[in-house]
């Protein structure tokens, strides 16, 4: 990879310019080498590919998700958190992929549990270990349907 303090080679016609990449190896090979990367997950029924299942490294609060309702066209912030995922290293330990950030927008309730682990967390001078488990959807009392999520926490 090139050195970012120094100066580097003018493009040319045989050389890739733009960004530019052949194909998705190419890309994988490139971003491999050093790269972060932030993504988002949404948590929901898998059958319409969002995420029922999570652990990770809190990290801390994220810039809120500005989100408009269908209905009334009312704006409201939801919170996110940002998180590293737990991986299986090749040793068979888990560990952090502090290389990654994934960020989750949360509902009310999992907004509290994050906010509560993150102060737990603080205070103890620990590192909290999140799990999240999407258990389908209830009704509030009010009618309208929410998403149940169970949230687990582990300090180390």
């Amino acid at each position: 990879m090139a050195n970012p303090t120094k100066e580097t080679a003018v493009a040319t016609k045989g050389a890739l310019n733009l960004g530019k990449l052949e194909n998705d190896a190419a890309f994988a090979e490139f971003i491999g080498s050093g790269f972060a990367s932030i993504e988002t997950v949404v948590f929901g029924d898998e059958v319409d590919g969002k995420c029922a299942r999570y652990v990770g490294q809190l990290v801390g609060a994220h810039l809120p998700s500005t989100r408009i309702d269908r209905g009334n066209g009312e704006v409201t912030n939801q919170k996110t958190f940002a998180f590293h995922p737990m991986v299986k290293n090749t040793d068979g330990t888990y560990g952090a992929a502090v290389n990654v950030t994934h960020v989750i927008p949360a509902s009310y309730m999992m907004a509290a549990a994050c906010d509560r682990i993150l102060q737990e967390s603080k205070d103890k001078g620990k590192t909290a270990i999140v799990g999240m488990l999407y258990r389908g959807q209830v009704k509030t009392r009010s009618g309208f349907r929410c998403n149940d999520i169970a949230v687990f926490e582990k300090y180390i």
